[in-house]
């Protein structure tokens, strides 16, 4: 960022996973941590140096496993340190400690069909998911539990994205109608 301007084709880049690469996350609370996930069913927490990388990356700090299919999304959460959210392709919500590199709550009863988003609230106690199955899920981030559930709130067959508006507790999720029209909705989660 320091460094205005073109760059040139042999910029560093980190390597260690054997798929490819679906997503990635700064860690809030340390700007020098990174979080990828990948088609290989691994998350990586990668430490990038101050001034960043000099030459291409290899080595991880942490390897976290138990994914049983690719990982496609990773959220840190934005109140508690070392917590990380990941997607799995197998339906699932798996909440990790990545300080121990220890899976703590496994959400895998909830989700029917593949998880499309999902974003933490303000203060980072929930989490809601976008699905395959067209529904908003709102879990308890301590049990994996649900909360809340909104049918079918967007009609259309594309992919949905959810973001929590801030404080407020609100909820907006993007989406179609049936008829391919994009459109927003903005829910109050305790009154759906």
């Amino acid at each position: 960022v320091s460094e205005g301007g073109r760059l040139e084709s042999d910029v560093p880049t980190v390597n260690g996973h054997t798929g490819a690469c679906l997503n990635f996350d700064w860690n809030p609370f340390n700007d020098n941590q990174l979080a990828s996930c990948s088609e290989d069913c691994t998350i990586k927490i990668w430490s990038v140096p101050e001034g960043g990388f000099k030459a291409n990356h290899h080595e991880f700090d942490k390897d976290l496993h138990g994914h049983m299919r690719k990982v496609t999304h990773v959220k840190f959460n934005p109140t508690a340190a070392n917590a990380l959210a990941s997607v799995g392709a197998e339906h699932n919500v798996k909440l990790w400690d990545i300080e121990k590199g220890v899976c703590v709550v496994s959400n895998d009863d909830t989700h029917p069909d593949l998880i499309l988003d999902l974003a933490w609230d303000y203060n980072g106690n929930q989490y809601a998911t976008t699905c395959k199955d067209k529904n908003v899920r709102i879990c308890d981030a301590r049990s994996g539990g649900l909360v809340q559930q909104i049918d079918k709130a967007h009609d259309g067959s594309k992919s949905a994205k959810c973001t929590f508006l801030g404080s407020s507790g609100n909820l907006l999720t993007v989406g179609f109608s049936r008829t391919s029209m994009r459109h927003f909705k903005i829910w109050d989660p305790r009154d759906t």
